[in-house]
């Protein structure tokens, strides 16, 4: 039963988040629709962003587990699966402000990037601050992709839009973190 219930929460607070802004969905408006206590609301999460964010988890979990070891793939699993929900992202972007919805995005893409450096061998050539300014570079290119996406209204099918930008970026990116350690091994910082 309690699984149900905090599902429950999960897909109504994601339903409201498709609809109006974050910050003004409550508590209360939540617990009204699933039938249940504050308490028990608060059994489950701290907060309406908490939902989210656990969700987010959930499906970052789900990414990594389907595709054992391949952090590539799982990656671009976990955009497809964030794509279908523009509007929420949109909504939580306008509701807690473009700084805040950066940190948070970033602090998700470095936990990609840290799995993704530490599987490949070759990164054993990067030093430590190579591979910080690489991952910076990554989370802030995936960052601007994102925003720039959320933010135009124009293209009729948003999610082929994404994707076909993804499938881009995956050929047109092919192989350059190979040479970029190349790079870093062939031409250490002075100190």
């Amino acid at each position: 039963m309690s699984q149900i219930t905090k599902n429950a929460i999960t897909e109504e607070t994601l339903r409201l988040a498709q609809i109006k802004s974050v910050n003004k969905i409550t508590v209360r408006e939540i617990t009204k629709n699933c039938d249940i206590t504050r308490n028990t609301f608060y059994y489950y999460f701290h907060d309406v962003f908490d939902v989210l964010d656990q969700k987010l988890s959930e499906l970052i979990d789900q990414a990594k587990e389907q595709y054992d070891g391949d952090i590539e793939k799982a990656f671009f699993m976990l955009i497809e699966k964030c794509a279908s929900y523009k509007k929420l992202w949109k909504n939580i972007l306008t509701s807690i402000g473009r700084e805040k919805f950066s940190n948070y995005i970033l602090g998700r893409m470095r936990t990609f990037l840290d799995i993704y450096f530490d599987n490949l061998d070759e990164t054993k050539y990067l030093n430590a601050n190579d591979r910080e300014l690489i991952t910076q570079f990554y989370e802030e290119a995936f960052l601007g992709i994102m925003i720039r996406w959320l933010m135009n209204s124009k293209s009729s099918n948003d999610i082929d839009d994404l994707m076909y930008n993804v499938d881009r970026i995956k050929i047109l990116f092919k192989g350059q973190l190979t040479l970029i350690i190349n790079n870093s091994r062939n031409n250490p910082p002075s100190q």
